[in-house]
């Protein structure tokens, strides 16, 4: 009896280990599959120094080290000191939480390492390990950053254009009427035509910062394309080591599309495609209508489309790199900023258009370019040499806190036939405008500044005319091209929109676009 209760012990203690070993089994299956499921690097060192666990996301990216110490599977001199020393830290009883850079495959990868004893009973058995990869998290919180400083560079950009934007318009407006009275074939008029260029150009500059700097949305009008993809084409190759061919469609569609904008657009591509032929090539640009139908590889609505192409013979884009070349400050080139492509993305999503690129290493990228086409006629093109202007009569109210804006704008009104009142605060102006109407003698337009500082500006002096006369024909200008009212200035009350600096032919077509055709009765043009 006493042996029999032995012998039952002695089963039941056997089935004990087993349901033990079997728990245990069970625990260390579960722990495994844990570890494996892990997204990050984990290991586990014992006592000894050598790798006794090690995941799979481990083994992925350093090879199955388990029996190896991390001086033995170290891939680099570099990364083996590193481990080394993290881990004489760690045996030493310190938990080691640090970000550390590895180069890997000729990438820097950035990882947040965290090594930690494990202590039982007051014995430490070894080492546990995590190596999370904070390469997606680094870059991000980077960029954050960038957009951050480049907001605050924005606001002080933003207010340098403003006041830039003042004084080149005083000067584009004195060169213009200056061109004027000069003859066509004159020394004179030569100089003052290259001057008028170069205005030009500082106004695609200063377009150009605050697009980038601000995120400026378009102001839009009926944008004949052909010339401009000509002439930005040309200028941005200026001075290259490589020529330009161009071919563009004769009847090329017109677009509903800043075109100041889209100089920057054609003009970075171009650029960009120049310098990825360092020893010199041919830059291929072709504008051309192209109808999207339903159902077509082409990710935009079916429509009327101008497709312009920039294509190039150069080194070409791996295809990793090709799916990040519109990312801020991703840039292949050595001295590149990675902003130009970033802007021209920016510019053609805001145009409701798509750009893509295609590309080979070796063979050349070409970039493909689609925006939308309207229906609305094209205004002349600014591209095109002066033509003798068509005047028109009538008294015009020109709001600006800035004396040589009002100056200068009051004689180009002149100029074109225009009698020209100015005000420099909303409340003159209202006061002029009501007694203009009041004597039967009223406006038949305003332009209105939108900002005036320290008080109200074009937006509020609109509604106080407005009040005055509902039929108000109003004009708003501004250098803040980033205002919503300048991108759809006809859903705050506004007939017609001024990107200052403007021209004077930007204020002739504007001007004719609202006013009726008027006979001259007794005004003569130029009249004071």
């Amino acid at each position: 009896m006493s042996n029999g209760r032995s012998i039952n012990e002695v089963v039941e203690l056997r089935e004990r280990v087993a349901r033990l070993e079997a728990a245990l089994g069970a625990s260390d299956a579960r722990l495994r599959a844990l570890t494996e499921s892990l997204p990050f690097d984990f290991w586990i060192i014992d006592r000894d120094g050598r790798y006794a666990v090690v995941n799979s996301a481990f083994r992925r990216t350093w090879g199955d080290s388990v029996g190896k110490t991390p001086d033995e599977s170290a891939p680099t001199p570099k990364l083996r000191a590193l481990w080394v020393e993290n881990n004489r830290r760690a045996f030493a009883g310190e938990t080691v939480h640090d970000e550390v850079t590895i180069e890997l495959a000729g990438e820097p990868r950035h990882y947040l390492n965290i090594l930690t004893p494990i202590v039982e009973g007051g014995v430490q058995l070894g080492i546990l390990g995590i190596n999370i990869d904070i390469t997606d998290r680094r870059r991000l919180a980077e960029q954050t950053e960038r957009a951050q400083r480049m907001e605050s560079v924005g606001v002080l950009a933003g207010g340098i254009a403003h006041d830039f934007n003042n004084h080149l318009m005083t000067i584009m407006g004195n060169i213009a009427l200056a061109r004027r009275d000069v003859a066509t074939t004159s020394r004179a008029a030569l100089l003052l035509l290259e001057a008028d260029k170069a205005c030009l150009h500082a106004r695609g500059l200063t377009q150009q910062l605050l697009t980038f700097a601000r995120g400026g949305q378009p102001v839009r009008q009926t944008t004949p394309l052909g010339d401009l993809v000509r002439a930005s084409a040309r200028l941005a190759v200026r001075g290259a080591n490589c020529k330009c061919e161009l071919q563009v469609q004769d009847d090329l569609w017109p677009a509903d599309a800043d075109a100041g904008q889209l100089e920057q657009v054609v003009q970075n591509l171009v650029l960009n495609a120049s310098q990825s032929m360092p020893e010199g090539g041919t830059v291929r640009v072709s504008a051309e209508n192209f109808v999207v139908r339903a159902g077509s590889s082409v990710e935009l609505p079916a429509g009327r489309y101008v497709k312009i192409e920039v294509g190039d013979d150069g080194i070409g884009i791996a295809d990793d790199a090709l799916a990040r070349i519109f990312e801020p400050y991703f840039t292949t080139k050595d001295k590149g900023r990675g902003l130009g492509l970033s802007v021209v993305y920016s510019i053609v999503r805001k145009h409701d258009g798509a750009v893509f690129a295609r590309s080979q290493l070796g063979a050349g990228t070409t970039m493909h370019v689609y925006l939308p086409a309207t229906e609305a006629p094209a205004r002349a093109s600014s591209y095109s040499l002066m033509v003798a202007a068509t005047r028109s009569y009538g008294h015009v109210l020109v709001l600006d806190d800035e004396p040589p804006i009002r100056v200068v704008t009051a004689r180009m009104l002149k100029e074109l036939g225009y009698h020209a009142a100015t005000a420099s605060t909303v409340d003159e102006a209202a006061m002029l405008y009501e007694r203009a109407l009041a004597t039967d003698d009223p406006f038949s337009a305003v332009i209105l500044d939108l900002t005036i500082p320290g008080g109200p500006g074009g937006l509020e002096c609109l509604q106080i005319l407005r009040r005055i006369d509902p039929r108000v024909r109003a004009i708003v200008a501004s250098g803040y091209s980033s205002d919503p009212v300048m991108s759809d200035p006809r859903r705050h009350g506004f007939l017609g929109v001024l990107a200052k600096p403007f021209s004077l032919d930007d204020l002739e077509g504007v001007l004719a676009a609202i006013l009726p055709p008027s006979e001259p009765e007794d005004v003569r043009p130029g009249a004071a």
